[in-house]
């Protein structure tokens, strides 16, 4: 998000006070975590080809329809053929649908992209002459790496505590007000960085962990 360094700061500040205050108030979760509402990050817009690697055998629903066989892991190019996608795997023949699907258990790492690994799923889908690659995963994931990305990981458990619900509340404001109809951020600073598991520590797991379910909301009474 784009602010000054100086509100940040004054921001991360107050925050850090609240999550002591909610702690000893005992509003915070004890001894039980859940992944909680799904998101939506792009990762590529492309007008041509998106190329990304399937790291265990996937799932694959074309235009809604999960198909019986799983995919087994290799390198996947999504090209556009008129007004569909066509996804190439070899030795596979390629298949062509308005919207492909990859799945995985949303505890694993499926895929890969630009380097890093990604948990939940991938969707590649047509719009305004363009392929855009979707990853749709729990927002806790989301959250335990776009605090590590956004932050040094190593920094204080209560600043990261304090990111970890700025972040939620940034990501909850995004879900009922999205950028796209086919996703609701972008995974850079646009909105928020995202890098997938190179992103996630356990410090900011953590962080998740401690603070989940807290977000800020605007009081219009």
């Amino acid at each position: 998000m784009r602010n000054p360094k100086s509100f940040w700061i004054l921001f991360l500040f107050c925050l850090c006070a609240a999550v002591t205050e909610a702690k000893s108030a005992g509003t915070r979760p004890v001894n039980s975590f859940q992944f909680s509402t799904g998101l939506r990050v792009l990762l590529q817009r492309s007008p041509q080809t998106i190329a990304l690697g399937i790291k265990t055998p996937a799932y694959v629903r074309l235009d809604g329809v999960i198909g019986k066989a799983r995919l087994s892991a290799g390198k996947l190019y999504f090209s556009r053929v008129g007004e569909k996608i066509q996804m190439v795997r070899l030795p596979y023949r390629p298949l062509t649908a308005q919207s492909i699907e990859l799945l995985w258990p949303v505890d694993k790492p499926g895929f890969e992209w630009e380097g890093s690994a990604f948990r939940g799923r991938a969707r590649v889908q047509q719009a305004e002459g363009d392929l855009f690659l979707v990853n749709a995963l729990p927002l806790e994931a989301y959250l335990a790496s776009t605090v590590g990305t956004e932050m040094t990981p190593t920094w204080n458990l209560e600043a990261l505590k304090a990111q970890a619900i700025a972040a939620r509340s940034y990501a909850l404001y995004r879900q009922t007000h999205p950028r796209h109809a086919l996703y609701d951020l972008e995974r850079t600073t646009e909105d928020q960085a995202y890098s997938g598991l190179r992103g996630e520590t356990s410090r900011t797991w953590e962080a998740i962990r401690a603070t989940v379910g807290l977000h800020l909301t605007e009081d219009r009474k």
